[in-house]
């Protein structure tokens, strides 16, 4: 779980017609159903707006096929160690990563 990946909507893109195609060319997989999550405004030296998507799979990630240039690395966490790590180390996660996971966390089914 994680921000696994991301893109700048184009012209003539939708939120989730981006995130489809930023999936399969940064991480090697075809999204199916993927569920609305957290929308917020980024203000700083970019303004813009952000929509997060949030994908559940079972699925191995030493078969996924990353793009090395985009994506850093890809691992599995154990909630409550996501949860203190989003807490101790925020940048190792990204920007706004505790809100979507504090976002997400209630619709989770463990």
């Amino acid at each position: 779980m994680g921000l696994a990946v991301e893109g700048t909507v184009e012209e003539g893109e939708t939120y989730e017609s981006n995130i489809r195609k930023e999936a399969e060319e940064e991480i090697g997989i075809i999204l199916r159903d993927v569920g609305l999550g957290l929308k917020f405004h980024r203000r700083g030296k970019y303004n813009h707006f952000c929509q997060v998507f949030v994908y559940y799979a079972n699925l191995d990630i030493r078969k996924l096929h990353l793009q090395m240039e985009e994506v850093e690395q890809v691992a599995w966490y154990d909630i409550s160690v996501l949860q203190q790590e989003a807490i101790s180390t925020p940048n190792k996660f990204g920007y706004k990563f505790k809100n979507i996971l504090d976002a997400i966390l209630p619709n989770l089914s463990t």
